[in-house]
């Protein structure tokens, strides 16, 4: 611990208890004995300022309900409990909480708390916020609520992150993938009504230089998508690539001040607050002794010990009463690789972030419902300690009101220092902090393509420059090697075999199934992204809709009416192990000048069943996996060009403002040229995950949901061209011809 640290410590904390015990023997031993007269003004309560103290300290003792139940909210440790025990603020509080939990029905209606509920509570005096108890965020602070508004909800977020060589990526992803599905199931068995959702983002990238590139990424990107039993066997030595992986999810029922105290705490501060306790005890030991030497009487002294051992045994058997009104369960996050974690809602987009980075969170629910002798115990225990803990704080009172004034401060003194210790050994990072704009959002995968940020969390270890590595002249491809159509291409496994003599421009004819479905060979890496999802509900902050999404269900519906269907989804590859079925889409842009291959393709499967209440959720997760990696290859300007079409001709009719930008450009352009460009790959990732709708099902949809946006980036006019240009370049096909 840092030098300052315990110095500070030691002077809030162990200074004023010494100083407390030093004044009461200096007091009694010296200056009490010189003015020890009958007659003496402080013996008579002459003077206001002994009145004052002699009246009001014994009461203020017993007050302190707000700090009491704040602590309450942070209790988990037996220090938490022996600290509390120490210096008797809050006894009445620490009553009426007994009655409140466990107490008889008559002592809940002395208090005026016969018809609360057991959840308002626990909502009032603990961090449970499982079953009927929610926790809102309102203003960037957490605020516990029986009556919960969907708006407000808080959603406990984290992301992690994980780079390495494949093998070290595809073990990390079989260890995340059982934790968070192992997880929801035990969040579904509980029946905690709780919201969860996960997506994991994986990207496997290969050199050329050292084998199979293309074949070395699909057979590591079909393992990721594989069932946990084939991920432990898969044949290491086999996967030869590097890889990063992304983790994102969230889910309900997170108690931050139970968080906070389970990560920050350690065995030193349970140490330190023994301690305080244990000087706090014997200050008060000290004042007793010394009240004793001063009056010798022993009526006095007897209700004054008798009252402070009750009231610290009954507070300690209070705290501890408290803390097992719920149930804490460890939600261990090491293996996540965190790099952040937080708090948001679905009114709050970027949500406020912790201001430490959490090894494993705590869910407080409530505790089981006790039965037979358990319940029967635990009641008369309650009531019982009630009773003993009402005459206690009499008798403590009395001797008090009846002790000299300096043993009223004195005690006092010492239960403000044990008061001053639990706010002091109590977490002190609970505050959330305030989301910087512009970066990664709770849930990335709800926000439009208009929100573009760095994406840190999907880096390779190789990429050392920035967020987008600048290219390097070595391993870019120059502006005329980026432009030429692919070549006598030839790969083994599942890649086709094709061979070209000359490319075939727009006006020769369509390329034909072959070019389609043949991966290009540009640059030093070739690409290939997977992603999976858990989810118990509908995540809860999509606001996805705009523009860009209403394109590419358009130009998927006009497909679909034309009987035509992307190129890629006529192979059937045989050897995937994925399930359910699923189809690798090449990473086509549209540019001005023709439509443009990246050496990526993305495996996207077949929805079943797609979520009906919001199936752009499971849209969006393969399109931004895709669009993340899409514009980091852009930034290295690898691409060919697999037609000549002249698409600003044909499409935009040669208007004077550009439609598409060019692939081979940097990526910082208007992002009017950035959804067109993207538009066709759109497209194709969104046939593939609404291919279980009919036409019917998918045209009502678009006309319910995004029909006021629908033509905002593309007219009907357009999109008719751009799909007749697709079906010109080979890459759109009748499904008569497969």
């Amino acid at each position: 611990m840092p030098l300052i640290t315990v110095s500070t410590w030691f002077l809030c904390c162990f200074l004023p208890s010494l100083i407390i015990q030093y004044l009461t023997f200096v007091l009694v031993f010296f200056v009490l004995p010189a003015h020890g007269d009958a007659d003496s003004a402080i013996d008579k309560s002459s003077d206001v300022w002994a009145a004052l103290i002699a009246n009001i300290a014994p009461l203020l003792i017993l007050v302190g309900e707000k700090h009491v139940k704040a602590y309450f909210k942070v209790m988990s440790r037996c220090s938490h409990y022996a600290l509390y025990a120490a210096g008797p603020i809050g006894l009445i509080t620490a009553i009426t909480t007994l009655i409140r939990l466990n107490g008889a029905k008559m002592l809940k209606r002395l208090i005026g708390r016969q018809f609360e509920t057991r959840a308002e509570v626990l909502a009032d005096v603990t961090s449970v916020v499982g079953g009927e108890v929610c926790l809102e965020l309102k203003n960037g602070n957490l605020e516990q609520t029986t009556n919960p508004d969907p708006e407000h909800l808080a959603l406990f977020y984290v992301h992690g992150k994980q780079p390495g060589t494949g093998n070290k990526v595809l073990g990390h992803s079989a260890s995340c993938e059982k934790v968070l599905y192992d997880f929801h199931l035990d969040l579904i068995r509980q029946d905690l009504g709780t919201y969860f959702w996960c997506t994991i983002v994986a990207s496997f990238r290969a050199e050329h230089a050292k084998g199979d590139a293309v074949g070395n990424t699909r057979f590591a990107a079909n393992i990721f998508l594989s069932n946990r039993s084939r991920k432990d066997t898969w044949d290491q030595n086999a996967v030869h690539c590097e890889g990063s992986m992304a983790t994102y999810a969230a889910w309900t029922g997170v108690s931050l001040n139970l968080t906070a105290s389970h990560c920050l705490d350690n065995w030193l501060t349970d140490v330190e607050r023994l301690v305080v306790a244990s000087l706090c005890t014997l200050g008060n030991i000290g004042a007793i002794v010394s009240n004793w030497l001063q009056q010798k009487n022993v009526q006095n002294t007897f209700l004054v010990s008798v009252g402070l051992i009750i009231s610290a045994a009954g507070s300690f058997i209070t705290a501890w009463l408290v803390d097992e009104a719920t149930e804490e369960k460890v939600v261990d996050l090491s293996v996540l690789q965190v790099t952040e974690a937080g708090f948001y809602s679905p009114r709050t987009k970027y949500g406020n972030p912790l201001s430490f980075c959490p090894k494993a969170v705590i869910m407080s629910t409530f505790a089981r419902t006790l039965l037979g002798r358990e319940h029967l115990y635990v009641k008369v225990l309650t009531n019982g300690l009630v009773v003993l803990m009402t005459l206690g704080y009499v008798a403590l009172y009395l001797g008090l009101r009846t002790s000299k004034w300096w043993a009223s401060l004195a005690m006092l003194s010492c239960s403000a220092v044990a008061s001053v210790a639990r706010a002091w050994f109590a977490p002190d990072r609970l505050e959330l902090r305030e989301k910087i704009t512009n970066t990664a959002t709770p849930f990335p995968f709800s926000d439009t393509l208009t929100h573009q940020y760095d994406r840190w969390d999907l880096f390779f270890n190789s990429d050392t420059v920035g967020p987008w590595p600048a290219s390097s002249p070595a391993s870019s491809p120059t502006r005329s090697q980026a432009s030429t159509p692919p070549h006598a291409t030839s790969h083994s496994g599942s890649i086709h075999t094709t061979t070209h003599s000359q490319p075939k421009s727009a006006t020769s004819g369509p390329t034909g199934l072959a070019i389609g479905l043949t991966p290009v060979i540009v640059g030093p890496y070739y690409e290939t992204i997977a992603s999976t999802y858990i989810s118990s509900e509908i995540v809860p902050a999509s606001q996805c809709k705009d523009p860009f999404l209403a394109t590419i269900l358009d130009i998927c519906l006009q497909m679909r009416k034309q009987n035509l269907l992307p190129v890629e989804l006529t192979r059937n590859d045989s050897k995937s192990t994925a399930s359910p079925k699923v189809f690798n889409i090449y990473s086509d842009l549209l540019g001005s000048a023709g439509v443009w291959r990246q050496p990526l393709e993305i495996i996207v499967s077949v929805a079943e069943p797609l979520n009906n209440s919001n199936p752009l959720d499971e849209l969006m997760i393969p399109l931004k996996s895709w669009f993340w990696r899409a514009m980091a290859v852009r930034k290295r300007q690898w691409a060919k060009k697999l037609s000549d079409i002249d698409l600003q001709l044909k499409v935009n009719r040669n208007a004077s403002e550009p439609m598409f930008a060019d692939p081979t450009q940097d990526g910082s352009v208007d992002f009017d040229q950035t959804g067109c460009t993207c538009a066709w790959m759109g497209a194709k990732i969104a046939y593939v995950v609404f291919a279980r709708w009919t036409t019917s099902k998918l045209e009502q949809y678009l006309a319910a949901e995004l029909d006021a946006m629908r033509w905002e980036l593309m007219d009907d006019v357009h999109v008719q061209a751009l799909v007749n240009c697709m079906k010109t370049a080979g890459l759109a096909v009748s499904r008569k011809n497969v």
